[in-house]
C-alpha cells in the first residue's frame, strides 16, 4: 500500500494530487476501562491512553485539508509515539 501511496504522489502531484497514507496504533472504540488500563501498563509508560477514532479522524482531516497542502507521498504514523521507543527502555517508563 504504502508503494501505491507514493506511486500515485509521484505520478499525479505535477497535477495538483496529493496522496498520503495513515498508519494508526492502537485505537480504542468504546468505554472499556480495563482495556485502556492493560494497553496503559503494556505500552511502556510512553502513551497514557490508547487511541480514539478522533485522532484518526483529525489526522485525515489536517492532511486533506489546505493546511498539509505541502505534504504528500507521506505515511502519517499516529501511534501516539508507541513506535517510536522500546518499552522498557522510555525515560519515565513503568516496565
Amino acid at each position: 500500500m504504502i508503494g501505491l501511496m507514493r506511486t500515485v504522489a509521484a505520478t499525479y502531484g505535477t497535477q495538483g494530487v496529493r496522496c498520503n497514507a495513515v498508519a494508526p496504533g492502537v485505537i480504542m472504540v468504546g468505554d472499556d476501562t480495563e482495556s485502556q488500563e492493560a494497553f496503559r501498563k503494556s505500552s511502556g509508560g510512553l502513551v497514557q491512553r490508547p487511541g480514539q477514532p478522533e485522532d484518526i479522524a483529525e489526522t485525515v482531516a489536517f492532511v486533506s485539508s489546505d493546511a498539509g497542502s505541502y505534504i504528500n507521498g507521506q505515511v502519517l504514523v499516529v501511534d501516539g509515539g508507541l513506535t517510536a521507543h522500546m518499552p522498557g527502555l522510555s525515560q519515565g517508563s513503568n516496565a
